[in-house]
């Protein structure tokens, strides 16, 4: 009768001892999902902000360039091309990041949500690097553009006093840019370290 007791002390032991590891598990779990969908979410709220800052910049160049300064030459109005033209690309790179990014289900845990997550993660490098690159080279070189056809109505004065102020804004905005890039990728190899952890 003992023995019976021990046994059934023994088994009621490893059940517990089962019950709270797989409680902790799931806990643990719930907590890397929740993490990983966190870290989502702030991503796509920096697609979305990026989306409404280039937007509203593209608009007010567009009435800036239709009511105060109508361009004539064709210089200029490449300039301008290049400019807005910049603003449009990386404004569709940002909208098809927010469907690319909505496709990967991070509690997902088939092999194809892992390659998903990473080859999104991959995307975001590219747009990040040679891609925005590029496209605020083009914005510089068409804001440039334009400063012929500005000298023939503004003093020179106020001419090199805005391409200064064009060059300090240009430095701030990068800054920002790097830091919000940094961020984003930063949060993009957390959820794929995280989905490393979970399946």
């Amino acid at each position: 009768m003992e023995n019976e007791m021990d046994d059934l002390k023994e088994i009621w032991k490893s059940a517990k001892s089962n019950v709270t590891q797989a409680a902790q598990t799931t806990v643990s779990t719930e907590t890397l999902i929740r993490q990983a969908e966190s870290k989502k979410r702030q991503a796509l709220l920096a697609h979305y902000g990026t989306i409404g800052v280039l937007s509203a910049v593209a608009v007010m160049l567009v009435l800036c360039f239709i009511f105060f300064f109508p361009f004539r030459h064709l210089l200029s109005r490449t300039g301008v091309a290049l400019m807005i033209g910049g603003l449009i690309v990386r404004i569709g790179i940002e909208i098809f990041s927010v469907i690319k990014s909505n496709k990967v289900k991070v509690s997902d845990s088939t092999a194809q949500a892992t390659d998903d997550t990473l080859a999104f993660y991959q995307f975001r490098k590219k747009i990040h690097g040679p891609v925005t690159l590029t496209i605020v080279l083009l914005y510089i070189i068409g804001f440039y553009m334009l400063s012929p056809e500005f000298s023939l109505h503004i003093p020179l004065y106020l001419l090199v006093i805005f391409d200064g102020i064009f060059v300090v804004a240009g430095v701030i905005l990068t800054w920002v840019i790097r830091r919000s890039i940094k961020k984003e990728l930063e949060d993009l190899r957390e959820v794929v370290a995280i989905r490393k952890q979970l399946f």
